[in-house]
């Protein structure tokens, strides 16, 4: 009993905690935001999508208008840049005619343009020179409807569709036409100017609100087009779930078991080197080739391209002939004088009067002493600029004749046996 007896009391502790605790606490659910994920995250029609698919319709979504949807689909086109390419405006315009129903904000049609005298848009918006619905003008003040309260969900009972928060601004439509229905809620954060039709067109389907159609579906050809003029936010994935948006999503579409809705949202296009490689690549390839090539020519490198000569020092020889090379580039004429300079030291001591001959008789005594021509040797002395052929062949004349007289002083130097 005594091993038993501590850990009864302290389980009765516990229970007695426990019961104090659930009666002096009430729990309650609190609304909280959870973010969406997966697919939902990346979509913000995915609900719309979701409910459409359920309710039996056939449902695409397409990156561009690059393809139309079949005969008699139903296209909901949010894109600004639909008609980017040439050729998409007449395209469409044809897909309607031919019995399809398109479905367009009506912010997509330009009414910031003049209007001619039937009240059609004078710009060359694409949709809006061939889309029988407009916005409608506002009426002065005198002229306007008396302001309509709008209801708050915390000011109503009753049914409804889906959840409606305190606060939220809901509106009651009512639907006209042959398919009209019994109408709906809208919970939303605005309200736009109504809809009307441009003179001559003909209306299949209208929700009206306080202040007129802010849902207009009129007949183009074999096909039709619907504007909706209230925020596209309300159908977007959180917001479908406020009030009656739901059945406004599908009383504006006219959804239905079976049906093909396309959804083109945004003009997609795969990167531009993906689109490139299978028609390019050998291009690409050799471009890539070269871009490497040319990179890893004019890169840094760790060391030389080559092994260094080894440091040797020149000859005597190799020096004089080095330096006579740089001169005949630089100076062929310094080199020319420094030849005469030696010259004259070697015939100076040999010859008498040297320094009182001019040119062609400092030529005849040289000529008489070393036996060589008079006439070459003055065309070897003489100052004027000359060929590298003639330097080189004068240049070796001139050595030719200080050596002679050279060996000839040193051979009167030595004494006779």
């Amino acid at each position: 009993m005594r091993k038993w007896l501590a850990p009864g009391v302290i389980l009765l502790l516990l229970l007695a905690a426990g019961a104090w605790l659930a009666s002096v606490t009430e729990w309650v659910e609190e609304p909280g935001y959870v973010s969406d994920t997966g697919e939902a995250a990346m979509n913000p029609l995915y609900a719309v999508q979701a409910l459409a698919r359920r309710l039996g319709a056939e449902v695409v979504k397409q990156g561009s208008l690059e393809h139309l949807p079949p005969a008699g689909a139903t296209l909901v086109l949010s894109s600004q840049y639909w008609n980017l390419l040439p050729g998409r405006e007449h395209a469409l315009r044809a897909w309607v005619e031919q019995g399809g129903h398109l479905v367009i904000d009506s912010h997509m049609l330009d009414q910031d343009v003049d209007e001619d005298e039937d009240g059609n848009g004078g710009g060359d918006d694409a949709l809006a020179r061939w889309v029988p619905v407009r916005r409608a003008k506002s009426k002065p003040p005198s002229e306007a409807a008396p302001a309509s309260v709008p209801e708050r969900a915390a000011d109503r009972t009753g049914a409804r569709a889906g959840r409606e928060l305190p606060g939220d601004l809901c509106r009651h439509f009512s639907e006209t036409g042959p398919s009209a229905g019994a109408g709906f809620r809208l919970c939303g954060d605005d309200i736009p100017l109504p809809l009307e039709l441009k003179p001559g067109a003909a209306g299949l389907w209208s929700a009206d609100g306080a202040k007129g159609p802010e849902f207009l579906r009129a007949a183009v050809g074999k096909g039709s087009v619907t504007v909706v003029s209230v925020s596209p936010g309300v159908f977007q994935n959180r917001q479908i779930l406020r009030g009656g948006n739901a059945l406004a999503w599908v009383a504006m579409l006219g959804l239905r078991s079976g049906m093909v809705l396309w959804f083109v949202a945004e003009e997609g296009r795969a990167p531009l080197l993906l689109w490139l490689w299978p028609r390019a690549w050998v291009a690409l390839l050799l471009g890539l080739l070269a871009l490497g090539a040319a990179l890893w020519r004019g890169g840094r490198r760790f060391g030389p391209r080559q092994a260094l000569a080894p440091v040797e020092r020149r000859s005597m020889a190799e020096q004089i002939v080095g330096t006579a090379h740089f001169l005949a580039r630089s100076d062929a004429q310094a080199l020319h004088r420094a030849q005469l300079r030696a010259l004259g030291e070697a015939a100076a001591p040999r010859l008498r009067h040297w320094a009182k001959l001019n040119g062609p008789a400092r030529a005849r005594a040289v000529a008489a002493a070393t036996g060589m021509s008079a006439s070459a040797l003055a065309n070897a002395m003489a100052g004027d600029a000359r060929s590298k052929a003639r330097l080189e062949a004068d240049l070796c004349y001139l050595e030719s004749a200080v050596r002679r007289l050279r060996a000839g002083a040193a051979a009167e130097a030595r004494p006779s046996s």
